[in-house]
């Protein structure tokens, strides 16, 4: 069964928020974002006597048996990752074999260089430009598919032809 995915209502309430975060730690006035945000409050602080929650108040509420929009794009970020390393280390592999090899290569790296650069905030310098880099972006973003066909679904074997970059390129 799909996933149910987020509203485009609240993915644009998401948008919204990230761009008053921005301007305000700037500094900056908030126009038409700070009256959204403003009535988004005041509808909250009104009705959450009524069991409003502040995610209901701003449209980013999570319909019943889907996953939250925030694990969307962590999982989204993290297959656009496995993607882009399937790309770099595995060109000329078939599709299924891309989501084994793929696994094997981030099992090893899980087991080695991994334990160290988990903790790292920043790519590590001495992966970047790397393939491994990838597998970086991709595990700091979400876990990994424990299978080599939850890993060949996650790249989306059969639409491998153009990998989708929404992490750090590598070599960044």
């Amino acid at each position: 069964m799909p996933e149910a995915a987020p509203t485009e209502d609240a993915l644009a309430a998401i948008a919204r928020l990230r761009r008053i975060a921005a301007c305000a730690a700037a500094g900056e006035a908030l126009g038409e974002d700070g009256e959204w945000l403003a009535d988004a409050l005041a509808a909250y602080l009104e009705h959450a006597d009524a069991g409003v929650s502040l995610e209901q108040a701003f449209a980013i509420d999570t319909p019943r048996g889907a996953l939250p929009w925030w694990r969307r794009e962590r999982l989204a970020r993290r297959d656009a990752a496995l993607r882009a390393f399937a790309h770099a280390a595995f060109p000329k592999l078939k599709p299924h074999a891309q989501g084994a090899a793929v696994l094997e290569a981030a099992t090893r790296y899980g087991a080695s260089g991994w334990k160290w650069d988990c903790v790292a905030s920043e790519l590590p310098r001495r992966i970047a430009g790397t393939p491994r880099a990838h597998l970086w972006h991709a595990m700091q973003a979400a876990p990994l598919p424990s299978t080599a066909a939850g890993v060949a679904r996650a790249i989306g074997a059969h639409k491998l032809k153009c990998p989708v970059s929404v992490c750090e390129p590598v070599g960044s």
